[in-house]
């Protein structure tokens, strides 16, 4: 019986517990439940599942925080697994979390069959997503935008070197505020950073592959209509499938499964509510302004819409607000063809 006792220190977990390996192809997977005539409602469950084992680095997480994470029942949870067990899409085994009285539990592990045709699981019929620039959810800093030559990674710019240090790290952190101070070469005083959210939903490092999706789409999208020389705003409607697809590098067909929907939706409001306070950025620096307290939003967002795509399929998209400044710099640099690296996108003295 396999003792997992790290599990339970770490994270709080107890048996029974459920693995989704990272070796595990996903998209064969849910073919494979499609083939073998697995339930929507089945198929639904196991792919909300899957994402949120994504947040544990071990991919092992117990039926209790799941469901918490999905919004349903433990008892639903084990109903949904049992199906899959049966089907051999799911392989048990005994294990023990509690290493004091090592009372028995089990683990649910995903797995796809040896030896399984998957011949009635049709690739071909799903988008590539190949024409639409993907971002990496692994680490956002290799994003690169295809219309630069230089490929300049534009998560380098400064606002992520310095408001990423005032964003939560770790997933259980319940703290509405986050303070740092960060020394800058050349400056008497450190710079002041204070996160602060709206209803305690402060923002979570991960959370920026979402925003470097939604920057990517807005970075294309103030391509095309300067091209087309059309009056560009500030607030923008972003269809959540494409976002999704770039935030998470998956396809269109995927993105549109309940749980990436949810986790986008989530990650979106916990974006719009953190606000930066930012303190001592210019100092000795000018002569006449000694101090600028600066209230800084990566964007806002307004609203969520359901509408019907042409195939009267229900869809969703997010209202999105950016900052003046954001859309300004892009627009001139779009226009001056400059590479990534030169469009801050926040005050450039930060």
């Amino acid at each position: 019986m396999r003792e997992l006792f790290d599990l339970s220190e770490k994270y709080g977990f107890k048996a029974p517990l459920v693995d989704a390996p990272e070796s595990l192809d996903l998209k064969l997977y849910l073919r494979l439940c499609g083939a073998l005539s697995i339930s929507p409602i089945t198929i639904a469950v196991i792919s909300d599942i899957f994402i949120a084992i994504q947040d544990i680095e071990e991919r092992i997480a117990s039926f209790q925080y799941i469901a918490e994470r999905i919004n349903r029942k433990v008892s639903n949870i084990r109903h949904h697994l049992v199906i899959l067990e049966k089907a051999n899409l799911i392989k048990s085994e005994f294990i023990t979390t509690d290493p004091i009285r090592r009372r028995r539990g089990k683990i649910f592990t995903l797995v796809i069959p040896k030896g399984q045709t998957v011949a009635a699981a049709d690739y071909s019929s799903v988008p590539d997503g190949d024409s639409y620039q993907l971002v990496s959810s692994n680490t956002v800093e290799t994003i690169d935008i295809d219309r630069y030559d230089d490929k300049t990674r534009f998560l380098e710019l400064q606002i992520v070197r310095y408001l990423v240090k005032a964003m939560r790290t770790n997933r259980k952190d319940k703290a509405g505020t986050i303070n740092v101070k960060l020394k800058v070469d050349g400056r008497v005083k450190p710079i002041s950073i204070t996160s602060r959210a709206e209803e305690g939903r402060l923002i979570y490092l991960p959370d920026m592959s979402y925003y470097a999706g939604a920057i990517t789409w807005l970075i294309n999208h103030i391509s095309e209509r300067v091209e087309q020389a059309d009056t560009i705003g500030e607030t923008f409607t972003l269809p959540l499938e494409p976002l999704i697809s770039m935030a998470k590098d998956i396809s269109l067909s995927d993105s549109s499964a309940g749980g990436y929907m949810n986790n986008a939706i989530q990650s979106l409001q916990r974006i719009s509510a953190t606000t930066f306070d930012m303190r001592d950025l210019y100092g000795q620096d000018h002569s006449t302004i000694k101090d600028i307290e600066m209230y800084y939003k990566l964007f806002r967002l307004e609203a969520l819409v359901t509408y019907e795509d042409e195939k009267k399929i229900e869809k969703k998209a997010a209202v999105v607000q950016f900052p003046r400044s954001t859309v300004k710099n892009i627009i001139a640099a779009v226009r001056a063809e400059k590479s990534l690296n030169e469009m801050l996108l926040i005050d450039s003295d930060i």
